[in-house]
């Protein structure tokens, strides 16, 4: 494993008024034709657990989504040894987060759980957003509110963590992306204008370090490639997401959990 790229670069931004969270997602080329947006309609008469549209992949149960709550979610993959069978798998904690209600129940949830071996997820709703680097130990928290408006990851920890967590393969790439995501956003934020989605989207579409960067296309020898990016905005409780990398002619799908 520790030979291998990795890819997926995710944000988060917050300002007075509004929330706002980004992802692209990098995978083998092969698995796009795999790719499907579930629709998961909750019968409030039934349950309080908020309706679902989320991209994933055709048997898995949670993944990159939003709720009718406004909860949305994003993930990194992380390549840290360590698993405690205890806890939740990864894609079982990431539609733990789409059935909250709220941001802190997810979080509240999360920590009560556990996640079973390491990852990163990002949590945000219309009050902030929170990056969680979870180990097979425990987990490591940062959030808008204490952190400043703007978050990102990408496939690496960027936090300190219990001295137990095994050493994790940092791939070069991965520290690139993660640094250019930020000077983007700042860069954004200079202009004085503010956070939209469209700017979002521009930020995942930069090719900036060639194949390996926000926008990845791959190599012959390195193949993983972004196979979809989506943008979000908390606060209407909507996504937008592009299959297929993000500069290209793209097919476009909505999702809007308030509406299933």
């Amino acid at each position: 494993m520790g030979l291998m790229t990795d890819g997926c670069t995710s944000l988060a931004w917050k300002t007075p008024d509004k929330s706002y969270m980004a992802q692209n997602w990098d995978w083998e080329p092969a698995q796009e034709e795999n790719l499907v947006l579930l629709h998961i309609k909750r019968d409030p008469s039934v349950t309080s657990m908020p309706s679902i549209c989320q991209v994933t992949e055709a048997g898995i149960i949670g993944k990159i989504g939003i709720n009718a709550a406004g909860v949305g979610v994003c993930l990194n993959a992380i390549r840290v040894r360590g698993v405690d069978f205890s806890r939740l798998p990864g894609h079982l904690a990431l539609r733990v987060v789409l059935d909250s209600a709220s941001r802190a129940d997810a979080v509240s949830a999360l920590h009560k759980a556990g996640v079973a071996a390491a990852i990163h997820i990002l949590v945000a709703n219309p009050t902030g957003a929170t990056s969680i680097e979870a180990s097979s130990l425990a987990l490591v928290l940062r959030d808008t509110e204490a952190n400043g408006p703007q978050l990102a990851h990408s496939n690496h920890f960027l936090y300190s963590h219990d001295q137990r967590v095994p050493l994790m393969v940092v791939p070069d790439e991965s520290v690139r992306r993660v640094q250019r995501a930020i000077a983007l956003m700042e860069l954004e934020a200079a202009t004085g204008s503010g956070p939209d989605l469209s700017k979002l989207e521009r930020i995942l579409e930069d090719e900036d370090y060639g194949p390996y960067g926000i926008n990845k296309a791959g190599t012959e020898s390195q193949p993983l490639r972004t196979l979809f990016s989506i943008v979000m905005d908390l606060d209407k409780k909507q996504a937008t997401a592009r299959v297929g990398r993000p500069h290209a002619l793209s097919t476009r799908l909505l999702l809007d959990p308030c509406r299933l």
